[in-house]
Order: structure tokens, then C-alpha cells, then sequence
């Protein structure tokens, strides 16, 4: 094994023993990294081990060896380049980044590394794994440098007071250090080497990709008169899909005439004004879409509120409203009054009560996200509202209205290399609940539930998915306000059209809906 310190939590990373006894740490007198001394290859003599220097920060030792096989060649590569005094800093950074990236010259390899390098994931795994756990990264976070680690490995890492790359010793900028961004494009080469590892994977193994025509006349635009003053007085061009304003839920091909692909978790978009055109979030200034009697179809993260708080598969969501916008206030963050279930937010509590899908888009506005995107604005799937109440702000004045989101899609998330979409969980624990008022929870079954649903690519396979219970029609593509079932439900009910007469002798046809059994 080659020589590596001890890990965020105190275990060695060659042995595993956790919290080894001081006697046996050594730390480097550079970087101040403690190292299981057992374990080194050359442990440094009693009378040297306060002026020790680690493997890595030490200039005139020469890298550890390592033994052969594929799994440390990469090692052996890096080391080898750590050691060459003649490159620059910035050379050895684009070296590393070349031998990770796979693009570096290899040496002639054996019939046995052919044979690996059939395997896609085994590729994946040997060239992008967490510098410290050594498995496939998990939300992986990618620093200047090259070496990639697990959002969470990183975050303890950064936590013990470490600001430089676990395994060059490269500086960490400090504003990775304090809001580090996921690698979207590793964790899309993960995700794509797990499917074809499995075949029978849920996931699709073609990527869709956004295709931007920029001399497309209906291009969205901004007006002569507010290119100086921003985007206020802005065109937001064709809405590229066929869905009504009111559309609940996953834009799907069959409203997608242009691509026939619909919208997928991962499109990102230049701003909020192409975002509306492919209808994931129709406002290009508001964070939330819905009407007050109907429900809420959308919502977007974009650092409005500073309660928000984002974890990726959940976030708390802070309402509209509260806030002085009149004159020239209307960037105004701070609160003058309470927050109330009403308007906008009354939109969201209806589809809390109900159920509803909503969908989610992040904006790299959102600078305290790590599952924010780099630049642009990002649709990631479907979620539901499983609570909301009111609380007093960070503030510390005024109420602000509240609401969990619990992502519910059959796609994966854009910061997760699974092959699946989500499946049921536990909802976390909510601490700022003890203190709460208004506290709204569904109580019945949810309009948007998983459920036994056909498989798209075998009709005669069933599977386990997010599908409609029952299906909210449209407003704009029905008469009234009534309710329309999906077809995976439509075995729960038998429907029937009773004709009535009215005073006036005009005859309506009314829909009758009976439960044939519970569900």
C-alpha cells in the first residue's frame, strides 16, 4: 500500500483502525496532517519526528512505492509528476488534470489491463475516486487542482480547518472552501458508466442535451430600452411546448413537438426567460408559479430568501410576500411584516394538501447551494410539499411562511451518479418545527404517489414509479373544475354520465365517479 494520512475522522486510511492512539501520530510539521506512523513505509527516527515532513510536502523525498497492478498506476503518474522540480505549478495542475481526465499518454499495458479496460465503471472508478474514502465519488466535488472527493468527504475535510487539496496539497480556494459547487459532469459519466455495467437499468443510457439556435427569431430577448437597466422590461419569446400554464407536474414528449423528448432533469438554460420558453418555471422574475384556488405548478431557488435552506433531495422553501417593493424598493431583502398563507403561498399550501407534483428549478443565483449549477438556470425534476407552517424569520422580526420539499421524480438527480430515480424516504427531522404555528400536514394519500406503473420500454413489465393517483387535469383543457383520471388509477373507479334537466329545460351531462375499492 501506498503511504496516506489519516482521514477527516481520524481513521488511517491503510489500516482502518479508527482513532489511533497519539503515541502512534505522527504530524507533518508543514501541513500539519496527522499520519498513522505503523503505517509509513519509512517512519522517521524518535528524535526527528517533530521536524518531519510528510510524504507529500516533503520536496526531497522521493515518492513511496507503490505496487503494480492498474489501480496504482495513476498514483504512481501523479507522484511522478509531484516530484518533477522542473514543471511549474500551473503545469503540474494541467498534468494531473490530464491523467484524470484519461487524455495523458499511457505506457503499453498488459493483456489484463485490456481486458479492464473494457469495463467502463472500473475506468471511471480507477481514475475519478474520492481522494480520501478511495470509492466512486458521491455528489462529487472537483477542485482546481483535479482530484475529486465526495461532498461529504470534502466538507469535513474543510471543516477540521484544512484548506488545502487532500492529495497534492494544492491551496483551495476560498470560495470553494465556503460553498464548494458539485461536478455535474462527472457525476453524468458515473451515472452513464453504471448503466452499462447493468443493462437492466432503469436509466436512459442516451444523454439529451439542450440545443440552443441563436438566430432563431423567436429567441427570447431584451428590449433596447432595459439592456442598461437589466431585465425588467424583457421579451420572453415562443413557449417552445404545448402545456398550459396551469400544467402540473413532468413536461413530457407528448408536449414537446420540436424535440419529442420533453423536458429532462439535468436541461439547463441561460437564464430564467429560456427557461420559461421550454415551460419548467413560467415567471422569469418570481420564484413561484401557481393561483391561489388551484395550486402551485413550480418554484425556483435562486438566493431570494436567506431562511432557505438547500440539502438537494429536500430544502426548506420561505413564501412570498412580507417585503416593502413599492418606488424604487424592489430589491428590497428585508422583512416589514408577517408572511401569510394567501396569494402565491396559498398556492403552494393547496398543493401540500393535495399532493400535487411541483416542479424545481435552481438558479446559479443560489450562492449557499451546493447543488446549485455553475451558470444558468437548471430544471431538476419533480418534488412534492409534505409540510409547511409559519416561524419568525432569521430576521428575527417578522413570520415568514415555511415548506418542506421531498424530491419525487423517476429521473436521477443532476448531483447523483444513481441509475434510478428516487424511491420513498423517511422525511427528515425539522428543528425549527418545536417553535412553529400554522402547521399544515397532509393527511391522506398524495395525488402524486408511487405506484405499480407499466414499464415505457415493455409494455407487458410492471414496474414501481412516481405516476398520477389522480390526475388534476388541466383548467384550460376541461370544462369546470373537475377531476380527470390517469390510466394507471382508472381501475380503481367505474365511471358513468348521468344527464340532468335544469329548470329551464336545457339538459347537462354530469360525470359520476364510483371508488370500486380502497386504495
Amino acid at each position: 500500500m501506498p503511504d496516506l494520512p489519516c482521514d477527516g475522522d481520524g481513521v488511517c486510511m491503510v489500516c482502518r483502525v479508527a482513532s489511533p492512539p497519539e503515541v502512534d501520530l505522527l504530524r507533518c510539521s508543514t501541513c500539519a496532517t496527522p499520519w498513522h506512523s505503523p503505517c509509513l513505509s519509512k517512519p522517521p527516527a524518535l528524535a526527528d519526528a517533530a521536524s518531519w515532513s510528510c510524504p507529500d510536502c516533503s520536496p526531497d523525498s522521493s515518492p513511496a512505492p507503490a505496487p503494480a497492478g492498474p489501480g496504482n498506476d495513476l498514483v504512481a503518474a501523479i507522484r511522478a509528476i509531484e516530484a518533477d522540480h522542473t514543471l511549474s505549478d500551473q503545469e503540474k495542475a494541467r498534468r494531473r488534470q490530464a491523467l484524470l481526465a484519461g487524455s495523458a499518454p499511457a505506457a503499453a499495458d498488459d493483456d489484463e489491463d485490456d481486458n479492464a479496460a473494457d469495463d467502463a465503471l472500473e475506468i471511471v472508478g480507477k481514475n475519478f475516486s474520492c481522494v480520501f474514502c478511495m470509492k466512486l465519488p458521491e455528489r462529487p466535488v472537483t477542485t482546481p487542482c483535479g482530484h475529486n472527493f465526495c461532498l461529504k468527504c470534502f466538507q469535513k475535510w474543510i471543516q477540521n480547518g484544512k484548506r488545502t487539496c487532500g492529495k497534492c496539497r494544492a491551496q483551495i480556494p476560498a470560495k470553494m472552501a465556503e460553498q464548494p459547487r458539485i461536478n455535474s459532469a462527472l457525476v453524468e459519466v458515473i451515472r452513464m458508466a453504471k448503466i452499462s455495467k447493468n443493462p437492466n437499468s432503469s436509466g436512459s443510457t442516451a444523454p439529451y442535451h439542450y440545443i440552443r439556435n441563436d438566430d432563431r427569431p423567436d429567441k427570447a430577448f431584451t428590449t433596447d430600452r432595459a439592456k442598461k437597466a437589466g431585465k425588467a422590461n424583457a421579451s420572453s419569446g415562443q413557449i417552445f411546448v404545448t402545456i398550459a400554464p396551469d400544467h402540473f407536474g413532468p413536461i413530457l414528449a407528448e408536449n414537446d413537438p420540436r424535440r419529442n423528448i420533453g423536458v429532462r432533469v439535468g436541461e439547463t438554460w441561460e437564464d430564467r426567460l429560456e427557461c420559461r420558453q421550454w415551460g419548467a418555471h413560467f415567471p422569469h422574475v418570481a420564484g413561484i408559479a401557481g393561483q391561489s384556488t388551484y395550486g402551485a405548478q413550480s418554484v425556483a431557488l435562486s438566493g431570494g430568501y436567506e431562511d432557505d435552506e438547500d440539502h438537494g433531495e429536500w430544502f426548506l422553501y420561505t413564501g412570498s410576500g412580507g417585503r416593502d417593493l413599492s418606488g424604487n424598493k424592489r430589491t428590497n431583502k428585508e422583512q416589514s411584516s408577517d408572511q401569510k398563507f394567501e396569494k402565491l403561498n396559498a398556492a403552494l399550501r393547496i398543493s401540500c394538501l393535495r399532493g400535487y407534483p411541483v416542479r424545481v428549478v435552481r438558479s446559479h443565483k443560489e450562492k449557499r447551494s451546493s447543488y446549485a449549477p455553475e451558470s444558468g438556470v437548471r430544471y431538476d425534476g419533480v418534488y412534492r410539499i409534505e409540510k409547511c407552517w409559519r416561524k419568525i424569520g432569521i430576521q428575527g422580526t417578522f413570520k415568514v411562511c415555511r415548506y418542506l420539499f421531498v424530491r419525487c421524480d423517476n429521473e436521477p438527480a443532476p448531483w447523483t451518479s444513481d441509475d434510478h430515480g428516487d424511491r420513498p424516504r423517511p422525511l427528515p427531522k425539522i428543528k425549527e418545527l418545536q417553535g412553529a404555528t400554522d402547521i399544515t400536514e397532509r393527511k391522506g394519500r398524495p395525488s402524486w404517489d408511487y405506484v405499480v406503473c407499466t414499464s415505457v420500454s415493455s409494455p407487458n413489465v410492471t414496474v414501481l414509479c412516481y405516476e398520477w393517483l389522480i390526475f388534476h387535469c388541466d383548467r384550460r383543457k376541461k370544462a369546470g373544475n373537475g377531476w380527470c383520471l390517469h390510466q394507471s388509477a382508472r381501475s380503481l373507479f367505474s365511471l358513468g354520465i348521468l344527464t340532468l334537466t335544469n329548470k329551464s329545460g336545457e339538459q347537462q351531462s354530469v360525470l359520476i365517479c364510483l371508488l370500486l375499492r380502497g386504495y
